[in-house]
């Protein structure tokens, strides 16, 4: 069993001389990561951009997210629980803001 999680690329041997051990691993982690830091700052340069750091969301629906996979809504909830945005409901629809740091 252990073999074949080997050669999936989920464990990885060390290279401790002592006893066998092994790492954990996410194969093709480092591209989902990777898109979504790219997405995560091309967000945040759009809102920067804005006079009040603030948008509509529908706004931001319309920007192209070519570097991500997920739809927009996995990185707004993404940044909010991160800290980086505050969603807030208005009577237009959800204002989208920089948080103040």
């Amino acid at each position: 069993m252990v073999g074949k999680i080997q050669r999936l690329g989920f464990l990885l041997p060390t290279t401790r001389l002592d006893d066998e051990a092994y790492s954990f691993s996410v194969p093709g982690i480092g591209k989902l990561v990777s898109a979504i830091k790219k997405t995560r700052s091309l967000i945040l340069n759009t809102l920067k951009r804005t006079k009040y750091k603030e948008m509509h969301e529908q706004q931001l629906k319309k920007a192209k997210l070519k570097h991500s996979p997920f739809q927009l809504e996995f990185h707004l909830t993404d940044m909010e629980g991160c800290g980086l945005i505050r969603r807030t409901k208005v009577t237009s629809g959800v204002l989208v803001a920089l948080v103040d740091k």
